[in-house]
């Protein structure tokens, strides 16, 4: 019950800051290419979430390698270390991808314009999803965002629905 209210007051107090009602969250494991950021976000376990304006990916820091890891060593106290926001319509690409490519660009440094030609230019075969996963990618002028959550497809829709 506690926890419950915890949760609750969570979102409540993420919707005040933004000033928007949170319409669809989930748990995702993401990695992030900017190259204006040295450091670009390693593959790292946190919460994705959507408003009307914005789409978040806010993680912390910690010894999680999956998203099981998530689920099952909730750590007490955590608290979030970072946040990527992404404005809704700086979006210029999303989609669900097989994950060994979205791995092969941020591995080689590929920039977000770069990545967003290879995603209009390739056709994907579902053959390499089912072999090696799929990710949800989200491409802004910005950065690349890269994201496994345990519902890629729902993800694809709700970013398709209008801002």
């Amino acid at each position: 019950m506690a926890t419950e209210i915890a949760i609750s007051a969570y979102w409540e107090k993420r919707e005040q800051e933004l000033g928007e009602k949170v319409l669809f969250k989930s748990i995702a494991q993401g990695q992030l290419s900017n190259p204006k950021v040295k450091d670009s976000l390693p593959d790292i376990i946190g919460i994705l979430f959507l408003t009307k304006s914005y789409l978040v990916f806010e993680y912390s820091h910690g010894n999680r390698k999956t998203i099981l890891d998530l689920l099952f060593s909730r750590k007490e106290r955590e608290t979030i270390t970072g946040t990527v926001n992404v404005i809704r319509k700086d979006i210029k690409d999303y989609r669900v991808l097989p994950a060994i490519f979205a791995h092969q660009w941020i591995k080689k440094g590929k920039n977000p314009l770069e990545i967003q030609k290879e995603i209009e230019n390739k056709k994907y075969s579902i053959f390499f999803s089912l072999l090696f996963g799929a990710r949800l990618v989200v491409c802004t002028d910005e950065i690349f965002l890269s994201l496994a959550t345990p519902m890629n497809s729902r993800w694809e829709r709700e970013l398709s629905l209008p801002a």
